[in-house]
């Protein structure tokens, strides 16, 4: 079971998000851990400013 926390108030620039290891999958941005595992999700409704959901605790 996978939880899901809450979306992090925090926006990020697409760049920032590179640095932090995600990379774009679509309309989406994923951090992807061990195995491929999905850690953390990005969305952005104007592709500049993202919002983060961490699918782990520890996703950094």
């Amino acid at each position: 079971m996978t939880r899901i926390y809450a979306t992090l108030k925090k926006q990020y620039t697409t760049e920032a998000l590179k640095n932090m290891g995600f990379t774009s999958d679509g309309s989406f941005m994923v951090k992807r851990g061990a195995r491929r595992c999905e850690l953390a999700t990005a969305s952005s409704l104007d592709g500049i400013w993202w919002r983060v959901r961490p699918l782990v605790r520890r996703w950094r």
